[in-house]
């Protein structure tokens, strides 16, 4: 009995020593407790401070300055691409308008040696012609060279008075013949006396001159001029490229391609 007291006397001290412990233990909780809540108040307070706010914009502003450094930079390359874009369009538009005039230069050259090549062309066509006359008018019943020779000597003989060399004859249609003549004498004499075959045989001949196509073309243009002047009224002969209007002379300017009036 007296065991079991001591036993519990020391249950008793086991259990007091036990409150004690709890006690501390939850006191030294709410110390912690409240520490974290002061903690936690402490941190509010901190945030919520001017300091705090002016360092949360400060960082936004930077922030936002970063962002616009960044959209400068941008657009900086993007100046620089189109900037070289366009240095590069110049370029390309100067080579091409170098390109255009040395185009423009070589087709001018080549204008200008067509137009020689046509000259020469036309010179060596006169040349070859310049003895011959056409007639027009005569009636011819052959082709035979030879015949058409011997009737354009007695031609000239019999109604022209007049004796020539002739080189060649030729039909050129049913009243058309090419005369080939020896010598510019020979052709000078043919055309100081055509006006001889007038009214032969009830016939109008007419001898002229032996003309290239340009020639021809020519006199085309100046009979057109001199037609459209008489049914104006006005009096007009016509020549060898050039005409007289009212006895005023126009002559054909082979350069500007036209007829102008003469200056004398």
């Amino acid at each position: 009995m007296k065991k079991f007291l001591e036993k519990g006397k020391g249950y008793e001290s086991d259990s007091s020593t036990t409150d004690e412990g709890t006690k501390r233990k939850m006191r030294e909780g709410d110390n912690e407790n409240e520490e974290r809540e002061e903690h936690a108040k402490s941190r509010k307070l901190s945030t919520n401070s001017p300091q705090k706010k002016y360092e949360s914009k400060l960082d936004t502003i930077i922030e936002m300055m970063s962002k616009l450094s960044n959209d400068v930079t941008e657009i900086k390359k993007d100046q620089k691409s189109s900037k070289e874009a366009i240095e590069q369009l110049i370029e390309d538009n100067r080579k091409l308008k170098n390109e255009n005039k040395h185009l423009k230069q070589e087709n001018k050259e080549i204008k200008e040696e067509l137009k020689e090549i046509k000259e020469n062309m036309e010179f060596m066509e006169k040349q070859r012609r310049k003895n011959n006359v056409v007639m027009n008018g005569l009636t011819i019943d052959t082709y035979e060279q030879g015949a058409i020779k011997e009737a354009m000597l007695n031609l000239f003989k019999g109604h022209m008075e007049i004796e020539v060399k002739i080189k060649n004859a030729y039909k050129l249609g049913t009243k058309t013949c090419l005369i080939e003549l020896e010598d510019q004498e020979d052709k000078i004499k043919v055309m100081k006396n055509k006006s001889k075959l007038k009214n032969y045989k009830e016939e109008k001949i007419y001898i002229n001159n032996d003309t290239t196509m340009r020639e021809r073309e020519i006199q085309k243009t100046i009979r057109m001029i001199a037609r459209e002047e008489r049914d104006k009224g006005n009096e007009v002969k016509i020549g060898t490229n050039k005409l007289w209007v009212n006895n005023e002379e126009w002559k054909w300017n082979n350069k500007e391609d036209k007829i102008e009036k003469s200056k004398n």
